[in-house]
C-alpha cells in the first residue's frame, strides 16, 4: 500500500540534510548551495526570486560572508540594493537604498541577520503601501525579494547616496522616530540625478518608484502627532492625493547658501517656488540659516540690487523686493547671486542654483541640508565671531565668562538642526505670514 501523507512546505538542504520551512520550496536548496559553488545566474535563470545587496565591507565582516564575482541580476523590478550597518541609539541598524528608485529601509540587525531578503522586503512594504501603490503591484515586488546575494558596492554615486540617507537617519532616529515612520519620510528626500538617469532635474524616490512600476505615486503622509511636523511632507490634516489622479506638479529651485569669509563653512541647500518673491525668499533664508531678522537685508543679483525700499530711502537705484520673482530673473543651473544681511557686521551670502525640480505645490518650502551653526546676532562679523567662538570653546579664556553671560548658553559652532529648520519653513509656508518667531538669547 502507498500512503499519501499531506506535509507543510518544505525543502531539504540535499547537502546538509536540514529540513527548513520556506515560502518558495526552491529557496532552500540555494540557501544550501549559497557560497559553495552554485552559480546564481544559473539559480536565477531557474526561477529564483532574489536581490543582490551591494554591501559595505563593515557589513561583509559582520555577516562573514564572502562576496560574489558574479552576482545574478536582481528579479524585481527595483533592481540591487546598497546596504550598510550602523550603531544608532545602542542598536545595530542597518540601512538599505534601492539603487534604481533611491527607496531607503531600516531593519534591525537581528531580522537582518536571519534573512536578509526576506527583512528588506518586509520594510519595503510599508513605504510602498504609503505612497499610494496597489496592494497587487506591492506584493509582485515583496515577492521577488526572497533570496539574497552579496557582493561589494561598485558605484560611487549609489555609495555616496546611501551615505546621505545614513546621515539623515540617524538624525531622525536618535530623534526618536521609529524605523519604519524613518523609511516612509526618507521616500521625500531629495537627491541629485547621477549621470544617465535624468539629465536634469532633482529625483524625489517615491515617484522614481511609481515611474519604475508604472503607477501613480504620491508623497507619504505623516503617522506621528501634532505638533511635530515630518520631515520634507505634507501636514497630517491634509488628505491624501488621490492615486487615480495626477497630481499638477510646481516647478521648484534648489539653492545652495553659503556664507562668505567663515571655515567650516556654514551652508544651507533649500528648496523654493521659482515665484517665490525676493521679499519671500530673505523669509525662508532667515529661517533656513537661523538668523533672527533683527537687521537690514539686501540681494545684489545680476549687477542689481534688490531690497524693502522703505527701510532704503536714500537707495535710489535699488528696486523694490516685493514684486521681484525668481522665475523673472531668469537664472540658471551654476548662476549664483549675493544675499547681505546687517549691515554692521556685513554678514555675505553666496547663493548659487544647484537645479530645478517639479513637486506637489503644497510643499514647496524644504530645508534639504546643511552644517554649522550660524553666528550670534551682533557679534561682531567675521572677526568677532571668530574671537566668540575661542573664547566659548576655552572655558580658561580670558573673554569666557563675559561671552557666556552675553550669550546666556553654551554655544556648538558646528552644531545644525535640520528638522528644527525644516519646522520653521514649514510654518512658515503654510501660515503665509512673515518671518513669525524671534528666537531669545
Amino acid at each position: 500500500y502507498v500512503f499519501i501523507i499531506p506535509l507543510p512546505l518544505t525543502s531539504i538542504s540535499p547537502r546538509s540534510c536540514k529540513v527548513t520551512a520556506c515560502r518558495d520550496p526552491n529557496r532552500a536548496w540555494r540557501d544550501g548551495h549559497q557560497g559553495q559553488g552554485a552559480d546564481d545566474n544559473v539559480l536565477a535563470g531557474r526561477g529564483y526570486h532574489m536581490i543582490t545587496i551591494h554591501a559595505t565591507k563593515k557589513l561583509l565582516a559582520k555577516l562573514k560572508v564572502e562576496p560574489a564575482k558574479n552576482p545574478p541580476v536582481s528579479t524585481g523590478q527595483l533592481g540591487p540594493w546598497y546596504a550598510d550597518v550602523k550603531i544608532i541609539n545602542r542598536q545595530h541598524i542597518v540601512i538599505a537604498l534601492n539603487e534604481r528608485s533611491l527607496i531607503c529601509v531600516h531593519v534591525p540587525w537581528t531580522s537582518f541577520k536571519a534573512d536578509p531578503a526576506r527583512s528588506i522586503g518586509t520594510a519595503l512594504r510599508p513605504v510602498l503601501e504609503a505612497i499610494g501603490l496597489p496592494s497587487d503591484v506591492i506584493e509582485a515586488e515583496v515577492y521577488a525579494i526572497d533570496t539574497a546575494t552579496f557582493t561589494t558596492t561598485s558605484s560611487r554615486a549609489t555609495l555616496g547616496r546611501l551615505n546621505s540617507a545614513v546621515g539623515v537617519s540617524i538624525d531622525m532616529i536618535n530623534d526618536g522616530e521609529a524605523l519604519d515612520v524613518t523609511s516612509i519620510l526618507l521616500s521625500q528626500y531629495l537627491y541629485s540625478p547621477s549621470k544617465g538617469q535624468r539629465s536634469s532635474g532633482y529625483l524625489f524616490p517615491y515617484q522614481v518608484v511609481g515611474e519604475i512600476l508604472g503607477q501613480p505615486t504620491h508623497p507619504p503622509m505623516d503617522s506621528g502627532s501634532p505638533p511635530s511636523i515630518p520631515l520634507m511632507s505634507l501636514p497630517m490634516e491634509r488628505a491624501r492625493v488621490p492615486i487615480e489622479k495626477k497630481p499638477v506638479l510646481k516647478k521648484v529651485v534648489v539653492l545652495r547658501i553659503a556664507l562668505d569669509g567663515i571655515r567650516p563653512e556654514i551652508w544651507r541647500t533649500i528648496m523654493v517656488p521659482d515665484t517665490i518673491t525676493l521679499r519671500r525668499l530673505h523669509d525662508v533664508i532667515q529661517a533656513a540659516m537661523g538668523w533672527d531678522e533683527m537687521h537690514l537685508h539686501l540681494f545684489k543679483i545680476k549687477g542689481t540690487e534688490y531690497g524693502d525700499l522703505e527701510m532704503f530711502e536714500d537707495f535710489h537705484s535699488m528696486k523694490e523686493e516685493r514684486f521681484v520673482t525668481l522665475q523673472s530673473i531668469k537664472l540658471a543651473t551654476d548662476d549664483s547671486f549675493v544675499y547681505e544681511y546687517d549691515m554692521g557686521d556685513g554678514w555675505r551670502h553666496t547663493i548659487t542654483v544647484l537645479g530645478t525640480a517639479e513637486v506637489e505645490p503644497d510643499y514647496t518650502f524644504r530645508v534639504i541640508d546643511g552644517a554649522n551653526a550660524v553666528p550670534p546676532e551682533d557679534v561682531g562679523g567675521v572677526h568677532g565671531y571668530a574671537q566668540f567662538v575661542l573664547a566659548m570653546m576655552d572655558p580658561k579664556h580670558e573673554e569666557h565668562e563675559e561671552y557666556m553671560q552675553w550669550y546666556g548658553r553654551p554655544f556648538d559652532h558646528t552644531m545644525f538642526d535640520l528638522r528644527g529648520a525644516i519646522r520653521l519653513l514649514a510654518v512658515l509656508e503654510y501660515t503665509g505670514a512673515g518671518y513669525p518667531w524671534k528666537r531669545s538669547r
